[in-house]
């Protein structure tokens, strides 16, 4: 079988023309060109020490990144060390929640009493305001009167806020008892 032309191999044409070698024909060198190959040799052989040496540092990073890698572990502990520790905590925080009921129980009973100042206002503006009615024909008692709603309205909203801060402090400090009841 013939190979086909197209893939036979040819001989490498030569750089130099027609067979004449520049050095034959009596061409001088530059006199830095020894210093330049020997800068040239230096900078090869630092080259190559940095290559070894970054080999050797590379070459261990497998093993590093598996040093580095951070890992869970489970600690077993004992049921009586947890028992302890809880304890511990709950005399840290007892104390605490003791004087936060008992601002709580403090914070209820102004807001009680509160509550009570109010709805007395309510009831002497609403008095007021059933007695102003019969001098409503004049001009003086329907300003009077609309002064009074708006004291009366006024001390509603007191009232309300007062009840529905009441009610928060109460669902508060039966949160808390209930947290100490399930703690002992």
């Amino acid at each position: 079988m013939a190979a086909r032309p197209s893939t036979a191999q040819r001989p490498r044409e030569s750089i130099y023309h027609s067979g004449v070698i520049p050095r034959d024909q009596g061409l001088m060198c530059s006199p830095h060109l020894p210093g330049c190959v020997s800068a040239l040799e230096d900078c090869l052989a630092q080259l190559h020490n940095v290559s070894l040496h970054t080999d050797d540092a590379i070459r261990d990073l497998p093993r590093l990144a598996g040093v580095l890698a951070t890992e869970r572990m489970s600690v077993m502990v004992n049921e009586p060390i947890i028992e302890l520790y809880k304890a511990q905590m709950a005399e840290e925080i007892e104390p605490q929640i003791f004087e936060m009921v008992q601002r709580a129980a403090t914070g209820l009973t102004a807001l009680e009493r509160k509550e009570r100042t109010l709805k007395a206002k309510v009831e002497a503006a609403q008095s007021r305001a059933k007695a102003a009615q019969p001098a409503r024909g004049t001009a003086t008692g329907a300003v009077s009167s609309k002064l009074e709603a708006r004291r009366i309205a006024t001390v509603a909203k007191q009232l309300a806020q007062a009840e529905k801060d009441m009610q928060s402090l109460a669902a508060e400090i039966q949160q808390l008892e209930q947290q100490m009841a399930q703690k002992h």
